[in-house]
């Protein structure tokens, strides 16, 4: 699929799509909870070739960050599902340079499509094929440079210069009041580690469930996609070591 030939496409869709409610997910001190401060509006469109080259769509599925549930694609005759656009309500992602989770790449892959994600103004889009770390830029801001590692299985040997994040990152996810025990446990998750600057990023991806269907949303009942921004120079003015982003 050409992401070029549907950027026309994509742009009329975000301008007709209205934006579903949304709460603010700024991590605020003390205990944490996840949706403190409610969900955050979230919306999906299939996407399809048809046979004369050009582009169409499906109707747009509401949801939120937690569960987007697509239906199966209704396709015009002789039309291929080749993608699936995500649209968000804008959010903070607290400078966390990936913008497609783990779970949507993963779902990516179980359906074999093309990934484009509407986040904060801009466009990016994931391959199937292509790395965990590896996203497109099609429109808005410049990306920042990145090192990445994994994904790995979190439950199992954590390379030494990631160490140090890592062990935040399990920290602040056995402090979240009101995950259940099973959305803690390692051996459910797999591990992103991105470097930008003077942070690393712990992205936790989570494992589908036996029999259960690849789907979209933050979580499984095995786990929760969840970032941890662990900063390297250590304690900042704020006196904050790292940042959580408790789902996209």
């Amino acid at each position: 699929m050409s992401v070029k030939s549907l950027l026309a496409l994509t742009t009329i869709l975000l301008v007709g799509i209205a934006p579903s409610q949304q709460s603010s997910a700024s991590p605020t001190p003390g205990k944490l909870r996840i949706n403190a401060q409610g969900t955050y509006g979230a919306l999906g469109v299939w996407l399809y070739k048809n046979p004369d080259g050009t582009y169409s769509h499906g109707d747009a599925i509401v949801g939120t960050n937690e569960t987007l549930n697509m239906p199966v694609a209704n396709l015009p005759p002789g039309s291929v599902l080749t993608g699936l656009l995500i649209k968000r309500h804008p959010f903070d992602t607290l400078g966390y340079p990936m913008h497609i989770s783990l779970v949507e790449k993963a779902f990516a892959r179980a359906k074999q499509l093309q990934v484009l994600v509407a986040d904060n103004g801009q466009i990016w889009t994931y391959a199937y094929s292509d790395p965990a770390a590896k996203e497109t830029r099609e429109s808005g801001e410049d990306a920042v440079t990145i090192q990445s590692l994994g994904p790995i299985p979190a439950d199992g040997a954590i390379p030494t210069e990631m160490q140090g994040a890592f062990s935040y990152a399990k920290q602040v996810l056995n402090s979240i009041e009101n995950v259940p025990d099973v959305q803690k446990e390692l051996r459910n998750y797999s591990a992103l580690f991105v470097v930008a600057g003077d942070t690393i990023w712990v992205e936790l991806g989570p494992a589908f469930a036996n029999g259960e269907a690849p789907h979209l949303g933050c979580q499984t009942p095995l786990g929760r996609d969840m970032v941890f921004g662990y900063n390297t120079r250590g304690l900042q003015a704020d006196h904050v070591v790292g940042k959580w982003l408790q789902c996209f």
